[in-house]
């Protein structure tokens, strides 16, 4: 959904996953759902360990998606650099799921959790169990705050100018650490 707003021709988005981590497998499956929903094709690529990485990768940029986003996938993770590498010859912008690997040179954004508020809301019930409540009496909340980063280097190498609206997108997600 936000690729729109940067490319209105945008159509066609490539992923690399491990179909065996569960939470790797539900993103590409909703993934997949919200590309036929908007026409998108979607092509994605699995991989078994981090050593199919460099090939898989390779083989998607082959194929010329308009983007690549990388899920919070720990077996694509350990293999980042070659994701970049293979998006960065090929001059395909990469987004991933984690914010912090927004700064990786080559990376053009991070949109996703932000840990900040997640780490300062658990705080609350830790106290409480410290203090002596049973944890099964503390309600669950859900404290995952969205997080958008920018690479401007890697969007000026690709020739990519942000849209007020991902500009602002950013500034609305700033942590206070940061």
């Amino acid at each position: 959904r936000r690729a729109r707003p940067c490319n209105p021709s945008f159509n066609s988005l490539g992923t690399i996953y491990n179909a065996g981590e569960a939470n790797s497998a539900a993103v590409v499956a909703r993934l997949k759902e919200l590309c036929a929903e908007r026409g998108w094709k979607l092509k994605a690529v699995t991989v078994a360990n981090s050593s199919e990485v460099a090939q898989a990768a390779q083989a998607l940029a082959a194929e010329k998606p308009q983007a690549v986003y990388v899920p919070g996938d720990n077996t694509v993770y350990q293999a980042f650099d070659a994701v970049i590498g293979a998006a960065q010859a090929a001059k395909i912008p990469v987004v991933v799921d984690a914010p912090g690997l927004a700064q990786t040179p080559g990376a053009l954004a991070g949109v996703g959790v932000g840990h900040f508020h997640a780490g300062k809301a658990a705080a609350l019930p830790l106290a409480q169990v410290l203090l002596g409540a049973k944890p099964a009496q503390i309600p669950i909340t859900n404290v995952s705050t969205e997080r958008v980063r920018l690479n401007n280097q890697t969007a000026q190498e690709l020739g990519i100018q942000w849209s007020p609206f991902i500009l602002q997108m950013q500034a609305m997600t700033q942590d206070p650490a940061e």
